[in-house]
């Protein structure tokens, strides 16, 4: 398999130590990352796959600087954004408590064991039935779904696509049209959690809501003018006499 660099390098810079802190080698990082790249290309999902967890670590690195984030708390966010949506190569239902299973067991007996606790704690925070409290919570769950505040290539409608398939081939696809749009102006209803976010992605995010309420102004025109229009065209056509 080749190997791709990843998105992100420690400087090992004085200001970024806490106390007696020695930052983990890229070494480990990378192979961390070898390993929950191979399992989640095994699974080849739509949606929640390699890719993704790219762009998260991406986006929440991007953060984690803009924020002031310790080295220490970096890379936990890291090491979290690496394994966040693994448990989906088992279940999409909990799959964040199944990741964190994973990860559990893959840190015993390393030099990342006494942080273990942490960077689960991370993984867990990316489930939107909790509220994120911290703000290394908050940067993962604003890494998550950071494409709700952007548009055209790799926005909110691109990666919804591929939500949407994914979806459908896991039997959970919203039945109409309607209830699709209703699923997607909810996910952007939530609003950013950091300062960053806000800053950079918000004004995407309500571009994106505009343009939702949009499609269901179409949808609800369509359904009321447009599909009678067509009925009765297609009857008409069926009725009228033809010409000998």
């Amino acid at each position: 398999m080749e190997q791709r660099s990843l998105p992100f390098r420690w400087d090992g810079s004085p200001e970024q130590q806490e106390g007696d802190f020695k930052p983990i080698s890229n070494d480990v990082l990378k192979r961390m990352r070898l390993f929950a790249e191979q399992e989640m290309l095994e699974k080849k999902l739509p949606y929640h796959n390699w890719g993704h967890v790219r762009r998260f670590m991406r986006d929440a690195d991007f953060l984690a600087v803009r924020e002031h984030l310790t080295q220490l708390q970096r890379e936990n966010v890291m090491i979290a954004a690496m394994f966040h949506d693994i448990g989906n190569i088992i279940a999409r239902k909990g799959h964040e408590e199944i990741g964190r299973q994973i990860l559990h067991e893959l840190l015993l007996g390393t030099e990342l064991e006494p942080r273990r606790a942490e960077i689960e704690r991370l993984v867990i925070a990316t489930d939107y039935t909790r509220e994120p409290k911290t703000l290394d919570e908050k940067i993962m769950r604003d890494a998550d779904i950071a494409s709700k505040g952007r548009r055209f290539l790799g926005g909110f409608f691109y990666t919804g696509r591929k939500l949407r398939r994914e979806m459908k081939e896991a039997g959970t696809f919203p039945k109409t049209e309607g209830e699709w749009l209703d699923l997607c102006e909810q996910i952007l209803s939530v609003p950013f959690y950091t300062a960053t976010a806000q800053k950079h992605w918000d004004k995407g995010r309500l571009a994106n809501i505009a343009s939702i309420k949009r499609q269901k102004q179409y949808l609800k025109l369509r359904t009321k003018v447009v599909r009678p229009v067509r009925a009765f065209l297609k009857s008409w056509k069926k009725e009228r006499p033809r010409a000998k």
